[in-house]
């Protein structure tokens, strides 16, 4: 490791990938949650990721329902009275 790159400080790192003021905001933030400012984006990160991918399921689920052949409500009723019958 050079001394050029054993004086750089976290902040000179992580603003090589995130816009400096955007990094600053975050390490704010990290503090009043009393989280490491790393600990934080990985957070965030991962739950940017989670909710792409819950909306894209949500999304394909919502087309196969577009895609039946009946509609929900109808659904509900055969649902019920299957119910009913397993009961009986």
């Amino acid at each position: 490791m050079s001394l050029n790159e054993k004086s750089l400080t976290e902040r000179d790192i992580c603003t090589k990938f995130i816009n400096p003021a955007l990094w600053d905001d975050l390490v704010v933030v990290a503090e009043k949650q009393h989280k490491k400012p790393q600990a934080l984006a990985q957070q965030v990160i991962q739950e940017y990721v989670q909710r792409m991918s819950d909306e894209e399921l949500l999304e394909r689920s919502a087309a196969a329902a577009r895609r039946l052949p009946f509609r929900m409500d109808a659904t509900e009723g055969i649902i019920r009275d299957y119910r009913r019958k397993k009961q009986a």
